[in-house]
């Protein structure tokens, strides 16, 4: 039986890819206008941002693709490999050129200009990227289990494209934050190299929000388990069939945000015939399905007959 996740993760990619462009294009304005040298992070910032999002609706549209011959399982890891290329798209685009502008500020500083259009496009980013922030925390928390925090969502969620996106806004509206106390202090101190290490921060901010997305989607890329709550669930599940006298092996791994592969190793009841094996496998499929519907595909091997079964 074949379970395919929704993809739920379509709507908060969207709302943060309109954000992102339009607070991209009026960053660069500002840039150019005042030439601030945070304001211009801020834009590449947003621009990287705007990128990642066209990367993970290029993986959120590939993973949708059936299962085939040469990927039997389905395409559901395309969403875990192009968050990881987003981690080096916000690095490359985003880091280094924060790093390089900031660092010619602070060497060669120059007077800025426009401070009220600087505020203005700031304040406008703020709003904007703070509403995509949200509607990451809302669905990244709706996804999750009540209680836990924030960074334990954060680790513990499958959904990386939503985790990604959470982090990006995030980012943003610190970015915001530490591009305008920049920008204010040069302005009233007269000292303009603070501009650029204004820019050297957010380049900072933007290489660790880069390196915790490339090492959780890296594990997730070389196949990671579920959760132990999940597995939890399946257990008890499988403990309500008086057939099974014991699980001897319990493997699973993430095929995608919201597909999990189940394989089983079971020990059932000496005396059992063939027929019955199998009718006690129909009712641990139907109650671990039931326990986690995110269970994509299971295997079961009936150690008491010596062959495997296979479900699916």
């Amino acid at each position: 039986m074949t379970r395919a996740g929704k993809p739920k993760a379509l709507r908060v990619i969207l709302s943060a890819l309109v954000a992102d462009v339009v607070v991209a294009v009026t960053k660069f304005i500002a840039a150019g206008l005042s030439g601030s040298a945070a304001m211009f992070a801020e834009a590449l910032h947003s621009l990287a941002d705007s990128v990642n999002q066209v990367l993970l609706l290029v993986g959120h549209s590939r993973a949708s693709r059936p299962p085939d011959e040469a990927h039997p399982f389905g395409y559901g890891k395309e969403r875990f490999f192009w968050p990881f290329v987003v981690s080096v798209v916000i690095f490359s685009i985003g880091a280094v050129f924060s790093f390089i502008r900031g660092f010619q500020q602070v060497v060669s500083p120059h007077p800025l200009e426009r401070f009220d259009l600087n505020y203005a496009i700031l304040a406008g980013a703020f709003v904007l990227d703070g509403a995509a922030w949200v509607i990451a925390w809302q669905e990244l928390h709706r996804a999750g289990q009540r209680g836990r925090s924030v960074f334990k969502l954060l680790k513990e969620s499958k959904m990386v494209s939503v985790v990604t996106v959470f982090l990006e806004d995030a980012a943003a509206v610190i970015g915001v934050l530490i591009a305008a106390a920049g920008i204010a202090w040069a302005q009233f101190t007269k000292s303009w190299m603070l501009d650029g290490a204004a820019s050297i921060l957010i380049g900072f901010l933007l290489l660790m929000i880069s390196w915790f997305i490339a090492v959780e989607t890296k594990s997730l890329l070389i196949g990671e388990s579920a959760s132990k709550e999940h597995i939890g669930k399946i257990k008890q599940a499988i403990a309500c069939i008086p057939e099974v006298e014991g699980v001897l092996d319990l493997l699973t791994m993430h095929l995608g945000p919201e597909q999990i592969l189940v394989n089983l190793d079971l020990q059932f009841r000496d005396g059992l015939t063939t027929d019955e094996i199998e009718t006690a496998i129909d009712h641990i499929e139907r109650r671990i399905h039931e326990a986690v519907p995110e269970v994509y595909k299971i295997f079961v091997e009936a150690e008491s007959v010596k062959k495997a079964i296979h479900r699916s």
